[in-house]
C-alpha cells in the first residue's frame, strides 16, 4: 500500500499520523508540499514536522510532479489531498489523478459559511466541487462531526465521508500532573485573533469575579492583533491579578504550561478542528470549548470537559462556575490519568494510522 499526502505545506497538524503511518510495515509514505512554512507559522514557534520515514518532496517542480502521478496511479496507491482551494499545483495534480485508476481522497477541516458575502462565496466554491468531482472521489476524511455533516450537506454520498481528526505525537511518560499550586489554573494558547474570542472568556470570567469567585487565574499564551484590546479589557474590568499574558513560545516548550495547568479554554467562534484541544486533552487536561470549535466532539464523558454555547457569555459563565465549583473531581489524578489514556487510544498518532488503514481498506473492498 502507498499513501501519498498532498500538502499545502509541512503541516505540523498532519505529521504525526503521517510519522506512525509510516513505520508500519508494507505502507510506504510520500508527502508532496506545495509551498515552504509561512512566516506566521514560524513566528507561532512552529518549526519542520517530524514525518518519519516519508519520501518528502517539497516544492516539486512540474517534471517532478508528472513523475508522482505517473508512479502513483494504480489501485495500491491511496492519494490524500490536504486542501485544495490555496494549492494550485497541487490541484492540478488532484484533477490529472481522479482520472486515473488509483484512490483519491480529501482530507478536509469544516468551513464557516455563515456571515459574510465571502463565507457565501466560500460555499458556493465547496458545493460546485463536491458537485463536480463527487462521484471521482473515493473518500473524505473530514474533520469531526461537524466536518462530516457538512460535507455530506454539500453533496458528498455518506458512504464516502469518514469523521477523522488531527492527531498528536504522544507525550513522553513524564508527570502528567499539575505541579502544587495555590490557585486553579485555567490556560489558552494560539492567535490573539477575534475569531478565537478571547474578549468573551474575559468578559465571563469578570462576571464570575462579580459573583464574588476570585479564587482561579486564566494565562493566555500568544500573539496577535487583538493583544492591545485585550489587554485593556482587562485592565478595563481590574482583572490583572487573575489575567495574565505571555508571549508565544515554541511548541515544545508548551509542553510544561500544559503540565501546570488545570483546564484548557478554546472559546473560538469557528474552528475547523483545534489542534491545541488533543493536545491539551493528551495531558490530562479537561477542556472548556466552544460548540463552534469541530474538535469539541471529542468531549464526550462529564470528565473530558464541558461544550459551552457559541459566543454566549451566560453560557461560558455558567461552565467556569461549574469548573470552579467543582475542581477537586474534575482535576484530581484519576481523572487527569483517565483523560490521557482516553487521549492517546483515540487521537495519538498511532490511533490515526489505524483508523486511517482501516479507513482505505474499507475503501478498497
Amino acid at each position: 500500500m502507498n499513501i501519498i499526502f498532498w500538502l499545502e505545506y509541512p503541516l505540523f497538524h498532519v505529521a504525526p499520523l503521517i510519522k506512525s503511518l509510516s513505520f508500519h510495515e508494507g505502507i510506504n509514505i510520500t508527502v508532496v508540499t506545495e509551498f515552504e512554512i509561512p512566516q506566521w507559522r514560524l513566528d507561532m514557534g512552529f518549526y519542520k514536522p517530524d514525518f518519519g520515514l516519508a519520501k518528502e518532496y517539497f516544492c516539486p517542480g512540474p517534471q517532478e510532479r508528472k513523475i508522482l502521478i505517473n508512479d502513483f496511479s494504480s489501485n495500491n496507491d491511496y492519494h490524500v489531498f490536504h486542501g485544495l482551494r490555496h494549492v494550485k499545483e497541487n490541484f492540478k495534480c488532484f484533477k490529472a489523478l481522479v482520472n486515473k485508476d488509483t484512490y483519491v481522497g480529501l482530507y478536509f477541516e469544516p468551513q464557516q459559511f455563515a456571515g459574510s458575502l465571502k463565507a457565501k462565496l466560500r460555499k458556493m466554491y465547496y458545493r460546485l466541487l463536491m458537485l463536480r468531482y463527487g462521484k471521482k472521489i473515493n473518500f473524505m476524511l473530514a474533520l469531526g462531526d461537524l466536518g462530516a455533516n457538512q460535507y455530506i450537506e454539500l453533496g458528498l454520498p455518506a458512504h464516502k465521508v469518514f469523521p477523522f481528526e488531527y492527531y498528536f505525537d504522544q507525550p513522553t511518560a513524564e508527570s502528567f500532573y499539575k505541579n502544587p499550586s495555590e490557585k486553579l489554573s485555567f490556560l489558552y494558547a494560539g492567535q490573539l485573533v477575534k475569531r478565537k474570542n478571547i474578549g468573551l472568556v474575559i468578559d465571563a470570567i469578570n462576571l464570575v469575579v462579580k459573583q464574588g469567585r476570585s479564587d482561579f487565574e486564566f494565562l493566555i499564551i500568544g500573539d496577535g492583533v487583538e493583544i492591545g484590546d485585550l489587554k485593556r479589557l482587562v485592565l478595563g474590568y481590574e482583572l490583572s491579578h487573575i489575567i495574565k499574558f505571555s508571549n508565544s513560545v515554541p511548541s515544545e516548550e508548551l509542553k510544561s504550561y500544559y503540565l501546570n495547568a488545570d483546564a484548557f479554554i478554546l472559546a473560538s467562534k469557528f474552528e475547523g478542528w483545534g489542534a491545541v484541544a488533543t493536545e491539551a486533552m493528551s495531558f490530562g487536561l479537561p477542556l472548556l470549548i466552544s460548540d463552534g470549535c469541530a474538535s469539541s466532539c471529542i468531549v464526550k464523558e462529564d470528565y473530558h470537559g464541558l461544550i459551552f454555547d457559541n459566543g454566549s457569555v451566560e453560557s461560558l459563565k455558567e461552565h467556569l462556575n461549574f469548573f470552579i465549583k467543582n475542581s477537586k473531581q474534575l482535576m484530581n489524578e484519576s481523572n487527569r490519568k483517565k483523560r490521557v489514556t482516553y487521549a492517546a487510544e483515540n487521537f495519538s498518532g498511532d490511533a490515526g494510522s489505524k483508523k486511517l488503514v482501516h479507513i482505505l481498506n474499507k475503501v478498497s473492498n
